[in-house]
């Protein structure tokens, strides 16, 4: 065989392969997303519910710090400043 016949050949054992893992994995119940694996495997772990917890507090904190800085940001520029920086709106003329 040629190493382009191989290439081919291999292609579609590969293609075989991934086709009865998927298969098996049905059988045996696992949910998984084809191209990210397994679904669910830390469905009812209270380690995994803490960490999204951790992990949702902490971006909570951030979005309101980012949000009072913003707000700061917006008190120390004075008012005529912020209309200048505001695009003026235009009108595109009518086809005809």
């Amino acid at each position: 065989m040629t190493l382009a016949q191989l290439q081919v050949r291999m292609a579609g054992l590969e293609a075989e392969l991934r086709e009865l893992k998927g298969h098996m994995a049905t059988l045996s119940g696992e949910r998984s997303i084809p191209g990210f694996g397994p679904v669910g495997a830390f469905a009812d772990d209270p380690d995994f519910d803490d960490f999204c917890r951790i992990v949702r507090e902490e971006r909570e904190r951030v979005n309101r710090e980012s949000l009072k800085e913003f707000d700061r940001e917006c008190e120390a520029e004075p008012r005529s400043e912020a209309k200048k920086k505001r695009p003026k709106k235009t009108t595109k003329p009518a086809r005809r």
